[in-house]
């Protein structure tokens, strides 16, 4: 099958919101890091800590983690707080937070080995800080740490954690069908995916879109405009380009699902 290059020099960010301006201790960090995904981790060419910012070396991949004493603009999060219909309390939490942490991944590998790598490193913050959320600004995205830990579970057993990097967009119609997008798969290189005024539920219509998205990243096949895909043998749905209902001057991948 044909596939596409996501390689790229694109740095990926992800932000993790605290209750109390307590940086995570760096030596307590990398031994959770090597011991939690057997990724041995150095400080020593790449140390330029002072009060608040370090950057560290895994393998060849260089992460630069910044504390800041002041909570993550209200105005960038509380849109992306009132559309996370999978945390209603969400805007609540975040009302509670002090400080935050900014880790930013810089390398050549690819945006996925990158993503794989923030997650990893944000799951170790996690474990060592009074974190109240993670936000992922580029995606939309604001997820509790207890959903966090659990999704990233996945890169243990070989598969994605998705949901920590897609946003996935449901709402009933007018006419009381069903539409869906994702949001983040730009990140990655990716067209969108959209699914508009379908006659499946909103489980079935998440879980399509959650699997096509699995299936680009993991394969990182190159759908093509006019092309059928499935999830079974059976299953035989056309795919076609063209702009996207939601995003301006974007074009995405419209499934008839």
């Amino acid at each position: 099958m044909e596939t596409s290059n996501d390689k790229t020099s694109k740095t990926v960010l992800g932000m993790v919101a605290l209750e109390q301006a307590i940086f995570p201790d760096i030596d307590k960090l990398i031994a959770i890091i090597d011991e939690d995904w057997q990724l041995p981790a150095s400080a020593s060419n790449y140390d330029v800590q002072d009060n608040n910012a370090v950057v560290i070396q895994i393998q060849d991949q260089i992460v630069a983690l910044m504390f800041l004493d002041a909570p993550i603009p209200w105005e960038d999060i509380e849109p992306v707080c009132r559309s996370a219909y999978y945390w209603p309390e969400a805007g609540e939490t975040m009302q509670k937070q002090q400080a935050h942490v900014i880790v930013s991944i810089m390398s050549d590998a690819s945006s996925l080995e990158k993503y794989k790598l923030l997650t990893k490193v944000i799951t170790s913050i996690l474990k060592l800080t009074p974190a109240l959320a993670v936000y992922q600004g580029m995606q939309s995205l604001i997820l509790s740490p207890e959903r966090y830990l659990e999704e990233s579970d996945l890169l243990r057993n070989n598969s994605l954690p998705i949901s920590l990097w897609i946003y996935f967009g449901l709402f009933t119609e007018e006419d009381e069908t069903i539409s869906g997008y994702t949001y983040g798969l730009h990140e990655f290189q990716k067209m969108e995916l959209e699914v508009n005024q379908s006659s499946q539920t909103l489980t079935d219509i998440y879980g399509f879109l959650y699997n096509i998205s699995h299936y680009l990243l993991a394969y990182n096949p190159v759908l093509k405009d006019g092309e059928t895909i499935g999830m079974t043998a059976e299953q035989k749905v056309m795919m076609t380009h063209g702009p996207s209902r939601y995003l301006d001057d974007t074009v995405v991948i419209d499934l008839d699902f």
